[in-house]
């Protein structure tokens, strides 16, 4: 509400722009993702710098590409099979745990072979 009718009609607009105000609840999730955003992202890197570990060292896997070796994340396999093979024999880490913890089915995930 405003006197005005010009500035009403600005913050009527601007609210409809950005939203309203969060919630506390909103408020709240918001912080807590922001303060364990860096444990997070550490466990994320260990944990795929484990999963890229596990695929250099792989019979099937030609080549590894992973910005921790200065390359992006990528190989090569010479097949659909042997990239089954890959992501059958290379234990999901923590994922695959977790998943069943929260009661969601885990598994593979399948790869693109050229």
């Amino acid at each position: 509400m405003a006197k005005d009718e010009a500035v009403a009609e600005e913050l009527h607009g601007a609210r409809t722009r950005v939203g309203s105000t969060p919630g506390a609840l909103e408020a709240w999730l918001a912080l807590r993702g922001l303060r364990t955003l860096p444990v997070r992202l550490a466990e994320q890197e260990k944990t795929a710098a484990l999963l890229v570990s596990r695929l250099a060292e792989h019979p099937a896997v030609t080549k590894v590409r992973y910005p921790g070796f200065g390359m992006m994340v990528a190989f090569e396999l010479a097949d659909a099979e042997a990239a089954d093979r890959v992501c059958a024999s290379v234990p999901a880490g923590p994922f695959r745990d977790e998943s069943r913890r929260r009661g969601k089915p885990g598994g593979t995930t399948r790869v693109a072979a050229r």
